[in-house]
């Protein structure tokens, strides 16, 4: 009789413990659980420079399914500024003089971030930027 009764109070704790933590077959987290995982990194990031403009393009976010959207950044003399935040996969810009470096990164619907992927391009303060320049990519 008391087996019958451990088995019964461990049946029951084992309930109660699933009603809390969630389980599902499917390997889905459960509905409660806090989503700390960053989306993937914007792949293919290339960038051309014509008509006096830089153009950036990377691939859209195709994996991960609470993806929020992209952002661009700019860094030049250490001041970084945002110019984006868009799901667009794409970014263009009158090209700026100097050395300048642009990171795109996904963030998802709880707000984590991906690593961060840049490309940079220095055009010399004394070129104006051009189709024939000769800036660096």
């Amino acid at each position: 009789m008391s087996s019958i009764k451990a088995i019964m109070t461990l049946a029951l704790i084992t309930v109660i413990s699933l009603a809390f933590i969630g389980c599902s077959e499917d390997g889905t987290a459960p509905l409660n659980a806090i989503d700390t995982a960053p989306p993937a990194a914007p792949a293919g990031l290339s960038m051309t420079v014509y008509n006096g403009a830089v153009a950036l393009s990377w691939e859209a976010n195709t994996t991960d399914a609470d993806f929020a959207n992209f952002v661009v950044q700019r860094t030049y003399h250490n001041d970084t500024t945002t110019l984006q935040t868009s799901t667009a996969t794409s970014f263009r810009e009158q090209a700026p003089i100097g050395l300048n470096v642009y990171k795109v990164y996904s963030v998802d619907l709880a707000g984590n971030a991906s690593a961060v992927v840049s490309v940079q391009y220095d055009c010399p303060e004394e070129q104006i930027p051009d189709v024939d320049m000769n800036c660096q990519l």
